[in-house]
C-alpha cells in the first residue's frame, strides 16, 4: 500500500491538520486545510472515493464541505462515501448553514456530486480490495472516537486518530505492520499521547508519528527513538 501523509500537525502547529491518504483514494480525516494541502501535493481530489472520519473535532472534519462543493460544481460521477460517527451528517449540514447560508438545498450538492455520508457504530467493509475496520479509541469525553485498520495483500496499516494510550492502541501496534499514531501532548493525558508513550510502543512495532505540536515534534527528534518515523507533510511510504 501507498501511504501519503497529507498533514501531520495538531491545532497548535504550523503543519496541516493530521490526515493520511491510502493508495490515492482512501482519505483518513479531512480537517482544516486538508483540501488545499491535497491540491498542493498534486493529488486529484476527485479520485478519492472513501473518506474515514475518526471523530467530530474541527481539525478532523471541517474541510468536508469543500470537497462536497467541489464535486458538485464539477458534477463528478464516481461515488464518494464519507464514513464517520453518529451525527456527522448533522454537523456537516451545520457547517453549510453557517458558511454557505445562501445555498437553498444542501442535499442537491450531495446528489450532484454523487457524495453520501454513512454513519456507523462499527465498521468492517471491503472497498476496492482494502479491508477497513474501525476500532474504538479513548479521546477524553469525545465519544465515540475511532481508529482504523486498513488491510490489503496481507499488510496492515493502523491509524489511531486522536487517542490517549489505551488497550486499542496496544492492539493497533501489535497487529499492524505500521501504526500511524498521534502525539499531541508533552505527557500522556486522557485525550492524547506523549513522547514517552510513543517510545514504549516502539518496542513492539513500527510507528509513524503524526498530529504533533511543535514541542512533541522537537522532543521526538531529541529522543531519536528506534522504530519511530517523525512524519512530515507530503511524506510517502510503501507498506
Amino acid at each position: 500500500m501507498k501511504l501519503q501523509l497529507i498533514g501531520t500537525g495538531s491545532i497548535t502547529a504550523p503543519q496541516t491538520s493530521a490526515s493520511s491518504l491510502i493508495d490515492d483514494h482512501i482519505l483518513i480525516d479531512c480537517g482544516t486545510g486538508v483540501i488545499k494541502e491535497l491540491m498542493k501535493q498534486k493529488i486529484n481530489i476527485f479520485d478519492i472515493d472513501t473518506i474515514l472520519i475518526t471523530h467530530l473535532h474541527a481539525d478532523h472534519f471541517f474541510d468536508l464541505p469543500y470537497i462536497i462543493l467541489l464535486r458538485s460544481f464539477n458534477q463528478i460521477t464516481n461515488n464518494l462515501k464519507i464514513y464517520g460517527p453518529k451525527n456527522l451528517k448533522k454537523k456537516v449540514n451545520a457547517l453549510f448553514e453557517i458558511g454557505y447560508a445562501d445555498l437553498d438545498d444542501v442535499e442537491k450538492l450531495f446528489f450532484a456530486g454523487n457524495t453520501s455520508i454513512v454513519e456507523f457504530d462499527n465498521l468492517e467493509k471491503e472497498i476496492n480490495g482494502h479491508l477497513i475496520t474501525s476500532i474504538l479509541v479513548e479521546h477524553g469525553e469525545t465519544k465515540p472516537s475511532y481508529g482504523y485498520i486498513i488491510e490489503k495483500d496481507g499488510k496492515k496499516i493502523g491509524f489511531s486518530g486522536d487517542s490517549c494510550y489505551c488497550q486499542a492502541i496496544d492492539h493497533l501496534v501489535d497487529s499492524c505492520d505500521v501504526s500511524v499514531l498521534e502525539c499531541s501532548f508533552p505527557y500522556n493525558s486522557k485525550e492524547h499521547m506523549g513522547p514517552e508513550i510513543i517510545e514504549k510502543l516502539a518496542l513492539k512495532g513500527k510507528i509513524i508519528v503524526t498530529h504533533m505540536s511543535l514541542y512533541t515534534r522537537k522532543e521526538l527528534k531529541k529522543r531519536n527513538i528506534d522504530n519511530v518515523i517523525i512524519g512530515k507533510d507530503s511524506d510517502i511510504f510503501h507498506i
